[in-house]
């Protein structure tokens, strides 16, 4: 389990800059606040949230952002393997 710091939390202010940069639409700004909340509480279950779009529109810079906001001390994002024999080397270093 990790500690949110006070950096994590963001006042009402910087939630519309945060969708600013993330640049979504009204639907998927509350999807995201939503999932947000869900993922910060205490105990699980916990959601999984699901970007879709085309190539370059910024799914993985989305994902990595919202990441560090609910857990600032995560690693970077990594593929899946692509064979059951690459898992036990991704794993590895880790």
């Amino acid at each position: 389990m990790f500690t949110l710091r006070a950096t994590a939390w963001l006042p009402p202010a910087r939630l519309s800059q945060l969708r600013a940069i993330l640049n979504l639409s009204q639907r998927n700004w509350s999807a995201v606040l939503a999932w947000t909340l869900a993922a910060l509480r205490p105990s699980g279950p916990y959601p999984i949230l699901i970007l879709r779009g085309p190539p370059y529109s910024g799914k993985s810079t989305c994902a990595a952002l919202l990441r560090t906001l609910v857990d600032p001390n995560a690693g970077p994002l990594h593929p899946l393997p692509r064979s059951e024999r690459q898992l036990p080397q991704r794993a590895h270093p880790h």
